[in-house]
């Protein structure tokens, strides 16, 4: 069993967002992207700095691969508890002759399983204000790197696919594409720190972002790319024979180092992968934000 520290303050217990690593097995990108896009609150400890920590009640909540981990990492899958409520639903309506229908048990199975593992991954009902927050977030980024002399630069396109417009993030240093990681961080320290804006300006200044306790270095020289060059730059590396499309952390194109290099919407990193492959997407300037 994994065994994880325990932050207990004022009577409620809380685990530090990077012990989560270990937990989950997963890398702490992952976990950052699951706890920003299922709106997990995470908070901070007086006298643990700028560590983000998430309490027990809301780590029973996290899903990450399908499963919840709950406290003494008892660990249960969506699909494995769907099978079993299905099938003893079917064994049970079967020897009393009810004549429900398999539909009627099957629908019957996935409410009493959502409610048990508090199954609540709706993407559908996204924040567009939030998805607007974050993307002038990005632009402050850019501006500041660009004003201190720093080659570092978070991209936010968007793309219609299938006739859904779908945001594409990626990162880029000089006039190469690089690991996704710092526009996730951003983005995640935007959302669950109330001094990452405020401080964004001093941090960069000083050649670094702050994710957390940890200083995220900027690499120091020009930069000359438009959006749409770096996204044609994109382009082409996806493509390459340096990249390669797995499964490490989820669905994605890699780099040599396994690092990912794009990243989307939960659960659409498929559609988005294939559709820049394929090339069917369209390129979408700009999308007005109600």
């Amino acid at each position: 069993m994994t065994m994880t520290n325990r932050v207990i303050f004022d009577g409620k217990t809380y685990y530090k967002v990077k012990d989560l690593v270990e937990l989950h097995e997963a890398s702490l990108y992952k976990i950052k992207k699951a706890i920003k896009e299922q709106n997990i609150p995470t908070t901070t400890l007086d006298g643990f700095g700028r560590a983000k920590f998430i309490e027990e009640k809301d780590l029973n909540m996290l899903e990450i691969d399908g499963a919840i981990t709950y406290m003494q990492t008892e660990v249960k899958d969506y699909r494995k508890e769907l099978y079993m409520q299905a099938t003893s639903g079917m064994l049970a309506h079967g020897f009393m002759k009810t004549g429900v229908s398999k539909e009627e048990i099957f629908e019957k199975a996935i409410e009493k399983v959502a409610a048990d593992l508090k199954y609540f991954a709706n993407y559908e009902n996204r924040d567009f204000e939030k998805i607007k927050e974050v993307k002038n977030v990005f632009e402050t980024f850019n501006k500041l790197a660009e004003k201190y002399g720093y080659s570092n630069r978070i991209h936010y396109v968007n793309l219609l696919i299938d006739g859904e417009i779908l945001p594409v993030r990626f990162h880029t240093i000089g006039n190469e594409i690089t690991y996704v990681g710092l526009a996730i961080d951003i983005a995640y320290s935007h959302t669950f720190d109330e001094c990452f804006y405020n401080n964004l300006h001093e941090d960069i200044s000083n050649g670094y972002v702050l994710i957390e306790s940890d200083k995220v270095e900027l690499t120091t020289g020009d930069y000359g790319l438009t959006t749409e060059e770096a996204f044609v730059k994109l382009l082409e590396k996806i493509r390459s024979n340096s990249c390669s499309v797995k499964h490490i952390d989820y669905l994605s194109v890699y780099d040599e180092n396994d690092n990912p290099l794009i990243e989307t919407e939960s659960e659409r990193e498929p559609e988005m992968v294939f559709a820049l492959l394929k090339g069917n997407f369209k390129y979408v300037d700009e999308v007005a934000v109600s």
